[in-house]
């Protein structure tokens, strides 16, 4: 047996985009079974493995049999060989199993439920991002067909979920399809129609005009883990939101974390997953984004679109615990101690880069869009493409452009001075 997560085929981008079919199969008689398919074109290929070791996987074969081996981790299919099959072992867990924060692959039988994540031998072609592959599922309740194909930001994981969803909520031609042990509740429902009213609007007001426009999201839920403590545990994937929910002794205080979960947690990893549409979120323009700003930002516009649907407790809690949490130390300076590896350094750049957004919108002077000043200039800059994300005077230079020069001081005390008065004032 070998372990892969990537099959690489030495051809030409162009030919394999014309010439292959991708296709995996899933059943629940054998759901810890994943058989893969693929296409290629008729000559003589070299098919080669990377040196990841994620799930077991079979050596791939023809129908003539397996394919000749020609080094530790590379085979050579022969002209002929049209179609090459392998499969690739998962685990099957239940819900207390799962780790939302480190999702493997896996069959969710209390669920009929399949996770497929980045473990899996996805197939990444040169000069191409991401190949579609069609995915077909056998269920007691019936067949699953669906064809999904993976992030063009190497940085989001695979997530896509296979079956049948438990709930959809939709408004504004936006439809969220929910998995698992989704939690249930007037109030529950009600900001789950809201979120997807939200998305609606995010993805038209955030993404460059002529980006792809996604029309529906899928969220994970599952409960808790053996051992887990009280919180909220989320990750974002290139198809789905996975969110693990564990409540607390106190039952009026989990309500309240969990309406923040549901709409709070919920928008900001949907955002991650927005952004891949933006250029300089991306990556696709050159620059490397900062982890300030990956996780500000979804921060900033959450809180925004929380205070406009949560009352009361869960806004409370949202608020004091994430978007107005103390920090003296500057952004800039947070992210070097967070990149070595400091936790804590790395929670403070939630709260005040959030606050440094809710600043720099304030002097904006771009016309808003549906969702604000902000997000208008985010859509027509493509994400402030072009921005030095590390670099604190390229940053005041690029914001002073529309601020009438008002961004610079900001940007001077949110990112660069440790102890900044105005860096600690409360978003109201």
């Amino acid at each position: 047996m070998l372990s892969i997560s990537t099959f690489l085929i030495s051809l030409g981008a162009t030919q394999v985009q014309q010439s292959m079919r991708y296709e995996l199969d899933l059943a629940s008689k054998a759901p810890t079974e994943v058989q893969f398919k693929l296409a290629l074109p008729d000559q003589e290929l070299t098919l080669s493995l990377p040196k990841s070791a994620d799930v077991p996987v079979s050596a791939p074969r023809c129908v003539s049999g397996d394919l000749k081996q020609t080094g530790p981790r590379t085979w050579l299919k022969p002209a002929g060989c049209k179609v090459v099959r392998w499969s690739a072992s998962i685990a099957s867990i239940q819900s207390a199993d799962f780790d939302a924060s480190r999702p493997v692959s896996a069959w969710v039988g209390r669920h009929q439920l399949w996770l497929l994540t980045s473990s899996l031998p996805w197939l990444r072609v040169p000069g191409k991002d991401g190949l579609p592959v069609k995915i077909n599922a056998q269920l007691p309740s019936g067949r699953v067909s669906l064809q999904a194909t993976g992030p063009t930001d190497k940085g989001i994981p695979v997530y896509i979920p296979v079956g049948q969803p438990a709930r959809r909520f939709g408004s504004g031609g936006f439809t969220i399809a929910t998995y698992g042990e989704v939690p249930t509740g007037q109030a529950v429902d009600g900001l789950q129609r809201d979120l997807a009213s939200t998305l609606a609007r995010w993805w038209r007001d955030i993404p460059p005009h002529g980006a792809p426009r996604r029309d529906h999201f899928n969220f994970l839920w599952f409960g808790p883990s053996k051992d887990s403590k009280p919180g909220i545990f989320a990750s974002a994937g290139s198809d789905a939101l996975l969110i693990q929910f564990v409540p607390g002794p106190n039952a009026k205080s989990s309500e309240a974390k969990l309406q923040a979960a549901v709409f709070g947690v919920g928008a900001h990893e949907a955002l991650h997953s927005l952004f891949e549409s933006v250029p300089g979120f991306s990556g696709k323009s050159g620059k490397p984004w900062a982890t300030w700003a990956a996780e500000s930002l979804p921060t900033y516009f959450a809180y925004k679109a929380a205070h406009r649907y949560l009352k009361g407790t869960p806004l409370a809690t949202f608020s004091s615990e994430i978007i107005n949490a103390r920090s003296d130390q500057g952004l800039l300076n947070a992210e070097a101690k967070a990149d070595a590896g400091d936790e804590a350094a790395y929670e403070k750049l939630y709260g005040r880069g959030a606050r440094f957004w809710w600043a720099v919108e304030k002097v904006l002077t771009v016309a808003p869009n549906g969702s604000g000043k902000l997000s208008a200039l985010i859509q027509q800059t493509g994400g402030m493409e072009g921005m030095d994300w590390h670099n604190a005077e390229n940053i005041a230079s690029y914001l002073n452009h529309f601020s009438s020069g008002h961004a610079g001081p900001i940007v001077q005390c949110f990112l660069v001075d440790d102890n900044c008065t105005q860096a600690n004032k409360p978003i109201p």
